[in-house]
C-alpha cells in the first residue's frame, strides 16, 4: 500500500505540502522514491516539488534515498525539504531551487520556517548529537 505523510498546510488552508511514495500523483514522477508534493486546494492541482530527486540505487526494490521533512512558507511561495545530501528550497512561482549541502553523516529531521519566510530552522543529527541551525534563504548563510 502506498502512503503519504508529513502534511503541512499554509495558515489560510490553500496549499498543502506532503511526502508520498505514490507514483501516480503527477505524470513526471518516475524515480521510485518518496517525493515532496504541493497541493493547491483552490485549483485542485498537485505539483512535484522534489523534481531532481533520484534514488541512489535505481535498481533497488526498496529505494535507499527519499525527499523528506517538507515545510511551506505561510504565503505558499517557498517549499523546503531535505534528503540525504542536503536541504532544498524551491520557489514555487519560478521553479528555481537552491540546495544547501550537508556535511557527511549529517541528517535533517525537521524544518520550520520563520514567520517572515526568509529563514529556516533545521533540526539536524550527526551520529548521537543533535543540533539546531538557522539558514538564511536570502543569503544562504548558516
Amino acid at each position: 500500500m502506498v502512503s503519504s505523510r508529513s502534511a503541512v498546510m499554509t495558515p489560510d488552508g490553500r496549499y498543502v505540502t506532503f511526502v508520498s511514495e505514490a507514483f501516480n500523483l503527477v505524470t513526471n514522477d518516475a524515480n521510485k522514491i518518496a517525493d515532496v508534493f504541493l497541493r493547491d486546494m483552490q485549483t485542485l492541482t498537485t505539483t512535484l516539488v522534489s523534481v531532481g530527486a533520484t534514488s541512489t540505487n535505481p535498481a533497488a526494490l526498496v529505494p535507499v534515498s527519499s525527499s523528506e521533512a517538507p515545510e511551506i512558507t505561510p504565503d505558499g511561495r517557498f517549499v523546503a525539504y531535505s534528503d540525504r545530501d542536503g536541504l532544498y528550497v524551491r520557489d514555487v512561482d519560478s521553479g528555481d531551487e537552491r540546495r544547501y549541502e550537508l556535511d557527511e553523516g549529517r541528517v535533517i529531521f525537521d524544518i520550520r520556517w520563520f514567520p517572515d519566510g526568509t529563514r529556516l530552522l533545521t533540526a539536524e543529527q550527526v551520529v548521537a548529537r543533535s543540533s539546531l541551525w538557522v539558514v538564511s534563504v536570502l543569503s544562504g548563510a548558516r
